[in-house]
């Protein structure tokens, strides 16, 4: 029957790895798992944001941006009647004295300069107007001036009429003249408007007779009566006026009508305007009041000329026909623009029940935001919506397909290319409600989403437009490490403890690995162990057995060969309990329970009554004792306080062990040496030598050097073992010197002060 096969470790490492590698597989498969999902948790936390934006969230963007028009207008009619009027005047003074318009006032300032940080003089940049059909600023005489209808209109027996009477009042000639030509052309039968240009020649030569205040106030008369007539320059007659005005005023300095009229041209200025304002500036340098008047003028002036440059952008983009879009981006004074657009309505009303029945346009209203305000409105209105944002989220704006810078703290932005995890499209809108009325369309606007009812300017009501203003809102991944962080750290820990799992599990294999192969090799130790114990124990046995029979049975009468039966009986007996006591005291250490009796004990006669009693067992073997001692036997430092019997026993399997691996006929030296703190007791023999990969393990339980099978001396392989205990045992330590063909040494090494002491 073949022998039992060895067993393998194959199924046990699988036992031990598979379930920390299943682990380890579906630990991190979770992880990158739940990285998916911490992406997908905050797509669906973006598109929860975007829904909890109220449904009318594009009526409170409206909202924050108009409401700075009822603030403008309320400021700006206040400059109007109040400090650009003229001093004294009740209607004026009533807006200068007046509590309630004052705190107003003072708030809509306010309002504004936190609206617009970086407003400091002229108006804010905050613009509305009206656009004619034909794309001119309503209100306002073109700029530059264009000819007059009536001019291009006339016959030639007209015009020839009125370049006489043109080039008569350049000349400067003759009232009588002047007015003798007036009449001339007037029998030609010009048009209304070419009419009154014509006796406004004739009142202006005849003004120039008249006292300086008087006629001023012809002049200013007159054309007040005919404010809608253009000059042959396309100047309107009241410009004129106002400027044959303002050089008599020189005489007689400003009047309160000559003011008025100022008023009234900057609220429609032409191209003359500017150079009119800096003459009546120059008038009224030395006064006070009238140049805190100048100074309102100013900022009027100053937002009409912004009317101007805007109606021309506007105009410029070439979306004016059918008003089809309602809302433009213009780049208009270093600045850009948003502009809203709608037809400018006005309504016919039926009776006294004061409802209107029909609603008819023909301007168009524009309103202009700068760009900043538009981002403000936005951020604030998110503000009112009481959205919360997580810091890893931020907010992108496109307003028609325009993005609209917001605030940081709607930025957020940290990551070059913010993820886009949600969006939405809103219409810009506020409040309006359309009715029917006996089968005709009537238009009931409330003034909700214009809260200042004291501005004059037109309202907006977004839903009489073409087409709403559309803006986008996106939400953004703007930090992709603060999103996954928390993730990261889960990760981390988790991962840590996959990798610490993992490799506990991997030096439990390569424990449990080890440990089977060692146990392996301690099975066959132990069975070598076993073996060597039965031979060495069997041979000395049957030879001591058949000495004795001999002896009994009388066979051996010589009494010297009885004497040397009996001295080798004991020398047998005497080796027999030398390897049982080797046994007991390895079974003693594996146990635990060896113990040791310490004692001074004097080493020298120690080492020599060890030699005396190995001197037969060598002299059998045909080896011979040496010692060398130094210092001598007799020096009494060299007693230590040590267990004598444990330390003899040590040096005996020593010297054993050199007996057995000596050729006969060789020496064993036996050598005792005091060095510094140190005892040194060794063991030097001639024998076969050991390879230095073995002087660790011969130390080991059971081993022994070379195949079992080859080996010539006895042993069991535990002495040296037992060595090594009792000299550790004693805070020594044992050393081997040895190289193959050269012999071995033992160096037994005690401190020369025992811990035991």
């Amino acid at each position: 029957m073949n022998p039992d096969p060895k067993p393998k470790f194959f199924w046990q490492g699988v036992m031990i790895l598979l379930p920390v590698a299943l682990m380890a597989g579906f630990g991190f498969w979770a992880i990158l798992r739940q990285h998916n999902d911490v992406e997908q948790d905050a797509r669906q936390r973006a598109n929860e944001i975007v829904q909890a934006l109220p449904k009318e969230f594009g009526r409170l963007v409206a909202n924050e941006l108009i409401q700075f028009d009822g603030q403008k207008g309320g400021w700006f009619m206040y400059l109007q009647w109040g400090p650009a009027g003229w001093p004294g005047d009740r209607k004026f003074n009533g807006y200068l004295t007046d509590t309630n318009t004052l705190i107003d006032v003072s708030n809509d300032v306010a309002a504004l300069k936190s609206a617009f940080p970086d407003w400091k003089d002229g108006p804010p940049p905050l613009v509305d107007f009206t656009l004619e059909p034909n794309g001119d600023l309503g209100g306002s005489p073109p700029i530059p001036p264009r000819p007059p209808s009536w001019l291009t209109a006339m016959s030639p027996r007209q015009y020839q009429a009125w370049t006489a009477l043109e080039t008569a009042d350049y000349a400067s000639e003759s009232l009588s003249n002047l007015v003798a030509l007036t009449r001339a052309f007037e029998q030609t039968g010009p048009q209304p408007p070419a009419r009154s240009c014509a006796e406004f020649i004739h009142l202006r030569a005849e003004s120039r007779t008249q006292p300086a205040t008087n006629a001023i106030g012809e002049l200013i008369r007159f054309a007040g009566g005919h404010d809608d007539v253009e000059s042959e320059s396309g100047l309107p007659l009241t410009t004129l006026a106002l400027a044959e005005s303002l050089k008599r005023a020189r005489e007689c300095g400003p009047t309160a009508q000559l003011w008025e009229a100022l008023r009234s041209e900057i609220l429609q200025p032409s191209a003359l305007t500017p150079s009119l304002l800096d003459e009546a500036a120059r008038l009224v340098v030395n006064n006070a009041q009238l140049s805190d008047s100048i100074r309102a003028l100013r900022i009027l002036l100053a937002d009409k000329q912004s009317q101007q440059e805007l109606a021309g952008a506007v105009r410029r983009t070439g979306k004016l026909n059918g008003i089809t879009t309602t809302n433009l981006w213009v780049a208009a004074m270093n600045r850009r623009w948003f502009c809203i657009l709608q037809p400018d309505y006005y309504q016919n009303w039926n009776g006294p029940s004061n409802r209107f029945y029909s609603a008819v346009h023909t301007n168009i209203s524009v309103r202009c935001y700068p760009e900043s305000i538009v981002a403000r409105g936005f951020s604030d209105a998110f503000k009112d919506a009481e959205i919360s944002l997580p810091n890893y989220f931020g907010i992108s704006i496109s307003l028609e397909d325009r993005p609209i810078s917001l605030r940081p703290e709607w930025k957020n932005i940290h990551d070059e290319k913010p993820d886009i995890l949600a969006e939405e499209q809103f219409n810009m809108s506020a409040t309006g409600v359309w009715t029917r009325t006996s089968g005709q369309e009537s238009f009931e606007a409330s003034y909700k989403a214009m809260p200042d009812s004291r501005s004059d300017g037109p309202k907006i009501f977004f839903e009489m437009m073409p087409g709403h203003p559309q803006f986008t809102i996106r939400i953004l991944l703007t930090n992709r490490n603060l999103l996954f962080a928390k993730q990261r750290q889960l990760q981390l820990v988790f991962g840590s403890l996959i990798a610490l799992a993992a490799l506990a599990a991997l030096v439990g294999f390569v424990a449990a690995r080890r440990a089977f192969h060692r146990q392996l090799q301690l099975n066959e130790m132990k069975s070598n162990f076993v073996s060597s114990v039965s031979h060495e124990l069997r041979a000395p046995i049957a030879s001591v057995r058949l000495m004795a029979e001999n002896l009994e049975r009388g066979k051996i009468p010589e009494a010297q060969k009885q004497n040397d039966y009996f001295r080798f009986i004991v020398q047998e007996c005497r080796r027999l309990s030398s390897l049982i006591e080797n046994v007991l005291d390895f079974s003693r250490i594996e146990r635990g329970r060896k113990q040791y009796e310490f004692e001074a004990t004097n080493l020298s006669a120690l080492t020599q009554t060890t030699v005396k009693l190995m001197e037969s067992y060598a002299a059998e073997k045909g080896v011979q004792l040496k010692t060398a001692f130094n210092p001598q036997p007799s020096d009494a430092g060299l007693e230590l306080n040590v267990d004598g019997r444990a330390i003899q026993q040590a040096l005996v399997n020593l010297i054993d062990n050199a007996i057995k691996h000596s050729p006969k006929g060789a020496s064993v030296q036996i050598g005792l040496e005091a060095k510094f703190d140190l005892i040194q007791l060794w063991v030097e023999d001639q024998g076969q030598g050991i390879p230095a990969k073995e002087h660790e393990k011969i130390f080991e339980r059971f081993y022994r050097s070379g195949s079992e099978l080859r080996r010539e001396t006895q042993g069991v392989g535990i002495g040296l073992s037992i060595v090594k205990h009792i000299v550790e045992s004693h805070g020594g330590r044992v050393r081997v010197q040895s190289e193959p063909g050269q012999g071995s040494r033992f160096t037994i090494e005690l401190p020369a002060r025992n811990p035991h002491e």
